[in-house]
């Protein structure tokens, strides 16, 4: 009895609140949330190779590839020239294959010409990658940053007079359609726990039917649906 009142407010409270987020939100803000996500990434997905390498890059070029010497310096600087290539790290050996740049052994050369070739050769690779993520990264939000203000201004406009009230009762409809759908997947989900043989010795879960709107999502179980056909 308790599990059938505490499931029924349960699905209560979700079509519920959903409804009134809807009609709150309004229709245009509700359906653009997902949207701004979307139109986000591919705006930074679309730019960020020219910011990434013609803006970004020039600017971190120069401490990356001290970074970059002072390190291979550090560790490699008593190293035999053939090692050297051993011991190049990973971020530079990725954005060499990246690049197709790849920095052969070279048993007649010595261990600072060597070094100086791993650094001369894959740290512009390294830094045009690097430019690249911080480029998609920066551009990501700032065009969700601007996308939002586009939502809010035109939003701003379709939640007042007629419009707002046509906005409002359309979130309305969308809130409740996808509440209905939150609740309908949980109870089908909870429908098949109930199904699974660790409740077989239990007649109150096997036979669970719960309270008017748990049946009613129930009845259009997807196994059911499925085994309908």
């Amino acid at each position: 009895m308790a599990l059938t009142i505490i499931l029924e407010i349960l699905l209560i409270a979700v079509l519920v609140g959903g409804s009134y987020y809807g009609i709150a939100t309004g229709f245009f803000k509700l359906a653009t949330k997902p949207l701004k996500f979307i139109a986000a990434l591919l705006f930074a997905y679309a730019l960020c190779g020219v910011v990434g390498k013609f803006v970004i890059a020039p600017i971190i070029q120069s401490p990356i590839t001290n970074y970059v010497k002072d390190f291979m310096y550090e560790h490699c600087d008593s190293l035999e020239p053939g090692e050297v290539v051993e011991e190049i790290p990973t971020l530079l050996k990725m954005a060499g294959a990246a690049f197709n740049v790849n920095v052969m052994a070279d048993p007649t050369a010595t261990t600072d010409e060597m070094l100086n070739r791993v650094i001369n050769d894959l740290t512009f690779p390294a830094v045009q990658i690097v430019g690249i993520i911080f480029g998609f990264i920066l551009l990501y939000i700032v065009g969700k940053l601007l996308i939002s203000l586009g939502i809010w201004v035109v939003n701003s406009y379709v939640s007042v007079g007629a419009l707002g009230k046509v906005n409002k009762v359309m979130g309305f409809i969308l809130a409740f359609v996808l509440s209905f759908l939150a609740a309908w997947v949980f109870v089908g989900l909870l429908d098949f726990i109930f199904h699974l043989g660790v409740f077989d010795g239990s007649e109150y879960i096997r036979n669970f039917k719960g309270g008017w709107v748990y049946r009613l999502l129930a009845s259009f179980s997807p196994i059911e649906l499925l085994l309908s056909f």
